[in-house]
């Protein structure tokens, strides 16, 4: 008997997502419909419970580390890594449906565009875009990544990445996967002191994008850290200099 309440639970779970979607479900009920796919004959209901309560919250629960997260009684490792690799399904959809020829020409574009890379990151990660002169997309690259509260800004890589697409734009973006959006004393100095020696070399640090562990982004252009670029509008174009 109690086995055919359990299934006809799932059932009813089931048929109440397909009816109504994700926004009729609780982070708790998220939590329990995806544990039916990795744990077939428990009730997933009290194991949801559990992980609520040891992490806080539906996303600290998908942030959590698959050790963490098996510590948890009924958690073994096909349900671990289901959690764990929800974010990186999140990410890779966002990043896959970016459109990276299309035009961009203000820093809110290009913060709508990075955020995605940065969904469920632990550590800094430094990604470079460089622009042609009618401000499209060339390419994205992910140069260096570091650790939860620093990530270097590698000169000789952003100088290889500028050369090898024949750009003369090139915009940076990293993340605080721990803190907010606003730039440090150290992403300050850092940047300016990349941007003077890009400009020996023609190549134009127009702009760094930060992107803070909400999500929020900050660009460091309009921050006030580029003012040399300041009195200039929108048009990332080296041409026009």
């Amino acid at each position: 008997m109690a086995n055919n309440l359990h299934k006809d639970h799932r059932k009813r779970v089931k048929a109440r997502y397909l009816s109504l979607g994700l926004d009729a479900f609780t982070g708790h009920n998220i939590l329990e419909f995806l544990l039916f796919f990795a744990i077939p004959q428990k009730d997933t209901n009290e194991i949801a419970h559990q992980l609520m309560n040891q992490f806080g919250s539906f996303s600290a629960v998908l942030d959590a580390s698959l050790d963490e997260l098996m510590e948890v009684d009924g958690i073994g490792e096909h349900a671990a890594i289901l959690l764990h690799l929800i974010p990186d399904l999140a990410r890779a959809y966002l990043e896959d449906k970016a459109e990276p020829h299309q035009k961009y020409d203000t820093p809110q574009k290009l913060m709508e565009f990075f955020k995605p890379k940065f969904i469920g990151l632990k550590q800094e990660v430094l990604y470079a875009v460089c622009l042609d002169n009618t401000n499209h997309m060339v390419s994205c690259t992910k140069l260096a990544e570091g650790f939860s509260d620093s990530v270097s800004l590698p000169i000789e890589e952003i100088v290889k990445f500028s050369f090898r697409y024949n750009a003369k734009n090139i915009i940076l973006a990293h993340n605080h996967p721990f803190g907010l959006a606003n730039p440090s004393a150290s992403d300050q100095i850092s940047t300016i002191e990349l941007k003077k020696a890009l400009s020996a070399l023609n190549i134009y640090l127009i702009d760094h994008i930060i992107v803070g562990k909400n999500l929020d982004a900050l660009s460091m252009r309009e921050y006030g850290c580029l003012e040399e670029f300041v009195d200039q509008d929108w048009t990332y174009l080296a041409s026009s200099k």
